[in-house]
């Protein structure tokens, strides 16, 4: 149900099955129509066929507790409604994935999408208060302190950095960051899974719980559709 953050675990060097490119790289300014992320949540969602043929693989950090959330959110018979929900090759899913751990790419969207049919009606948006809370609760008071102490501004360059300790994927995707005065653009390039409603969603709220974190929660992030991806643009007042 998570999405990486640069928090003090997503910053840790990790070796992967990808040997994509894990630096900044100069890009140009993007020129294109920019949307909240209301308007992203209207898009269409992938079946779950397709998200499962996503190739690469995810850390167990962007699933860990899953199923407590679940549980403390919903209750114990929802969780069990989303278990057995759940596709048959996700059934040895751990109730808490080993924060290291790798997994097929597209279960952390095939879990995100189940607890969205079995817990709110197939909203995806109505997820976003539980996503929010549970990723600030997760970062501990400490953490908290330490990512408010270095700033958004300072962070925000460190995203392809969590990017890639968080993901493998098989397309040698490129995520860059051009920073401005006033905010960052964060461009991702070269993968399918930059194209996925669900991933998109869960980005931008990524994004909203790192401003959260560090005290910045009225922060404005765009998205938009670039060749061969999508970007985000992150405004700091």
């Amino acid at each position: 149900m998570r999405h990486a953050q640069p928090d003090g675990s997503a910053l840790r060097e990790a070796q992967g099955p990808s040997h994509a490119t894990q630096h900044q790289q100069p890009i140009q300014m993007i020129e294109e129509v920019w949307h909240p992320h209301a308007h992203w949540l209207q898009m269409p969602r992938a079946p779950v066929s397709q998200l499962l043929a996503l190739r690469g693989q995810v850390r167990g950090a962007l699933l860990a507790r899953w199923a407590e959330n679940v549980r403390n959110h919903w209750g114990t018979d929802a969780l069990g409604q989303v278990r057995s929900a759940l596709p048959p090759q996700m059934q040895t899913l751990p109730d808490q994935p080993e924060p290291l751990a790798w997994y097929p790419l597209g279960w952390q969207l095939v879990l995100t999408e189940t607890i969205t049919q079995v817990c709110t009606e197939g909203e995806l948006g109505a997820l976003e208060p539980f996503i929010l809370g549970d990723a600030l609760a997760d970062l501990g008071t400490l953490q908290r302190l330490a990512l408010r102490a270095v700033g958004l501004q300072k962070l925000l360059p460190k995203m392809p950095q969590a990017f890639f300790a968080a993901y493998a994927l098989v397309q040698q995707p490129q995520v860059t960051v051009l920073q401005t005065r006033d905010g960052a653009t964060l461009r991702c390039v070269g993968s399918p899974l930059f194209a996925d409603t669900t991933w998109r969603i869960l980005s931008f709220w990524a994004l909203r719980s790192l401003a959260q974190a560090v005290h910045k929660p009225d922060i404005d992030v765009r998205g938009a559709v670039v060749d061969g991806g999508f970007a985000f643009r992150v405004g700091v007042q």
